[in-house]
């Protein structure tokens, strides 16, 4: 259920940093542009992922109780691994979001020449 909710992050997210990345920075390659898009929910999660690791893996075993830190480390690493499945997702909404400020930045211009 989490999976489903954080690529919904991301179907959320991506188009609308990627748009505002291209509206920012115009001379950009637009391969960078998306590439950096697609980044934010993806490092975030990792971020946290990489929190949780350490926290389980530097915890004192009474704390632990029944292997509730080896639990916790390996669902820290699949969840940091399914972070490239949403980076994947992501990548294309990213190229979208571009897409459509480039456009929109082309309009804007052609409006301009016949004010």
């Amino acid at each position: 259920m989490i999976d489903f909710l954080v690529i919904a992050l991301a179907l959320l997210v991506s188009p609308g940093v990627g748009f505002l990345l291209h509206r920012r920075f115009r001379t950009w390659a637009r391969w960078r542009i998306v590439m950096l898009g697609a980044l934010p929910i993806p490092l975030v999660l990792w971020a946290i992922c990489l929190a949780l690791f350490v926290e389980a893996a530097t915890a004192s075993a009474e704390s632990c109780g029944v292997d509730a830190c080896g639990m916790t480390m390996m669902a820290a690493m699949a969840v940091a691994g399914m972070t490239l499945v949403v980076y994947l997702v992501s990548l294309p909404l990213a190229a979208v979001g571009a897409y459509i400020a480039g456009r929109r930045a082309a309009a804007t211009s052609l409006v301009r020449e016949f004010e």
